[in-house]
């Protein structure tokens, strides 16, 4: 019988998802020697989720310093204190965290002793390490060679790329190899070698970090793929039968992961080493370029795997998609002619046509990558992207239907009054529309802004001091963590950006109420009458509802503002109208709130009610 290589993810995975690496991973090793070794897939964040409840575990998930502060006591029994200390201060959800429901649910040996059976009788065991997972898989690791030292230990993903990797090592022994960036290629050729007992030191595997025999790390650089066409189709059987053993999650609706493309096209390091690069960005890590897959081979491959697994729920993980072939993959799997319920990643701009082809083949959810209402913080921010662009996604996304998930960053090193007065303005505009989510700018390890603190005004920086609370300080000093510290302006960012993020909250709890008490409508939105218009803006209270009609001319210059357009192509277009008009008219209108302008374009803010919206191109004649 052939060896068996064990793939494992551990917790805290979210529970309604299959792990897309080791899916990956077990369809190239397949593919690149079949018949040399089996490979299988293990799933332990299943059954923890069964033990604990659905709920509470997505909850556990979805803060990633609980779940690592929730391993960290077996590793290291003396910060079981610190670590309960660290997980209160991240649960705000009534009631009290069950801590020791929890503890008993990691620790139950009901459960890791056959796991550990059977990782160790395996030719090599790696783990997936992505956020949150950093812990558990150290943990495991450790179990697994008290069971079997000689078992080999590999780990990769997000967490452990570059410094991370090199620092593990030289930090748990438990760990015997890191995949430093891309997994398949080093992956395939680390098994093919202990398979014929060569030392891996003997010709060093690019893409692997290691020990050599004196106990020092050495390794690394990458192994990528060239073109991702070649890559099998994910295989992710092993996640279902681990599913079916799990009976309280077993009759749920799974989230498929598809992915199109690595790495994300508008990360660029130039001739000269300057990067052009969304500057809080670490998603990068792992990859050197950007691939992508062809719009059919995508779109096949997301009807085989929703085929195969009967699930219509399927997730983009790219970064974001691939610029200019977009049009070509949606239209692609409106080809496929099922019901599909998608999620995607979005880069601005995006037209009305493309969000309509986009919803007409399945998208239903969206994270477009907003993080800024100001062209100026955006700038500094490295997007490349403009204010006025943002918004006018967040329309289409009202206007389809599709629900936006996107964040709005507080703050960013370096802004300042200005930035925080620009973002209050457009949000007296743009709060018609589904609310952006506040998040707080962490820095990551091998972002921009990590590479070159000193351009934003960092000083000091270091591993965040919250992973003290997970490991002695003479460890956590030791390792390259993923979340970093810093001395800069930290405490005057919060004091700047308070007022936005109540104005969040507040936009939040107007946005519920106005859409409860006007269900399957737009808060501001237009009927076309042919010529004449008339934009309906809705509120929670019946007798503060208001109208605007505009006819002839005004309705065709606010139905030519659909799209972001320059204020002198407006000009041009409607040339018997004089400048000192048209400005007047567009300031009016900017007045009401029913268009924004920024520089020198202008946006009108009304989305279309008629439900031909889905079906039809842009009509020539409105």
């Amino acid at each position: 019988m052939a060896p068996t290589v064990s793939l494992v993810a551990m917790p805290w995975a979210l529970a309604d998802r299959p792990s897309i690496q080791l899916a990956a991973l077990k369809a190239y090793l397949q593919h690149h020697a079949p018949g040399t070794v089996q490979v299988r897939a293990h799933h332990p964040y299943l059954n923890l989720a069964a033990d604990l409840g659905f709920s509470l575990y997505q909850s556990i998930a979805a803060k990633s310093w609980i779940g690592e502060a929730l391993y960290a006591p077996l590793l290291f029994p003396d910060r079981r204190a610190a670590a309960a200390k660290l997980v209160n201060r991240h649960w705000r959800s009534p009631p009290v965290f069950p801590f020791a429901r929890v503890e008993q649910a990691l620790t139950d040996r009901r459960r890791l002793d056959p796991l550990l059976d059977s990782l160790a009788g395996s030719a090599l065991v790696g783990f997936t390490v992505c956020f949150a997972q950093l812990t558990a898989s150290l943990y495991l690791a450790a179990e697994l060679k008290r069971r079997n030292p000689r078992v080999p230990v590999v780990f990769g993903g997000s967490m452990v790329c570059e410094a991370m990797g090199q620092s593990l090592l030289s930090a748990f022994p438990q760990v015997d190899f890191v995949v430093n960036g891309e997994g398949e290629q080093p992956l395939a050729v680390l098994i093919d070698r202990l398979l014929d007992s060569r030392p891996v030191t003997e010709t060093p595997i690019p893409g692997l970090f290691y020990r050599t025999p004196a106990g020092t790390v050495a390794g690394g650089g990458r192994q990528q793929l060239d073109r991702l066409d070649s890559l099998p189709i994910p295989d992710y059987q092993d996640f279902f039968n681990d599913l079916k053993a799990c009976p309280p999650l077993a009759h749920g609706i799974v989230q498929l992961l598809v992915e199109g493309s690595r790495g994300c096209w508008w990360h660029r390091t130039a001739g000269n080493g300057r990067q052009r690069a969304c500057r809080f960005c670490n998603l990068n890590l792992q990859w050197n370029g950007y691939r992508a897959k062809e719009p059919e081979r995508l779109a096949g491959e997301i009807a085989e795997l929703s085929r195969r697994h009967r699930s219509p729920k399927v997730a983009l993980v790219d970064n974001t998609l691939p610029p200019g072939n977009g049009d070509r993959l949606f239209a692609e799997i409106e080809k496929i002619g099922r019901t599909l319920h998608l999620f995607a990643e979005l880069r601005v701009p995006v037209s009305e046509g493309q969000m309509r082809g986009m919803r007409r083949a399945g998208v239903e959810q969206v994270q477009v990558g907003i993080e800024a209402l100001g062209s100026r913080l955006l700038n500094r921010m490295g997007k490349g992207t403009r204010a006025i662009d943002n918004i006018a996604a967040m329309k289409w996304c009202e206007q389809f239907g599709i629900e936006n998930q996107s964040n709005l960053l507080l703050g960013f090193p370096g802004s300042d009054e200005q930035d925080v007065a620009e973002t209050l303005r457009v949000l007296d505009y743009v709060s018609i529309y589904r609310p952006l989510r506040p998040v707080r700018f962490w820095l990551g390890e091998g972002s921009p802004i990590h590479a070159d603190p000193n351009r934003f005004g960092l000083r000091a920086v270091r591993n965040h001091r919250w992973y003290r609370s997970l490991c002695p300080a003479a460890v956590a000093d030791q390792l390259t963590l993923m979340v970093k510290d810093y001395r800069g302006d930290q405490g005057r960012q919060r004091r700047l950006w308070q007022p936005v993020k109540r104005r969040l909250e507040q936009w939040r709890a107007d946005y519920l109420a106005v859409t409860r008490t006007h269900p399957l409508k737009p808060v501001l939105g237009y009927s076309d009458g042919g010529d004449f218009l008339v934009v309906h803006r809705r509120t929670s209270a019946a007798d503060q509802q208001q109208a605007f009609r505009l006819a002839g001319r005004s309705r065709a210059i606010y139905l030519e503002c659909r799209e972001p357009k320059k204020i002198s192509e407006l000009q041009a277009r409607f040339c018997p109208v004089s400048a000192t008009q048209l400005m007047e008219f567009l300031d009016d209108l900017c007045n009401k709130r029913i268009l924004i302008k920024e520089h020198d374009r202008v946006l009108s803010l009304a989305v279309d009610e008629d439900i031909r919206r889905f079906c039809r191109g842009l009509n020539p004649n409105r």
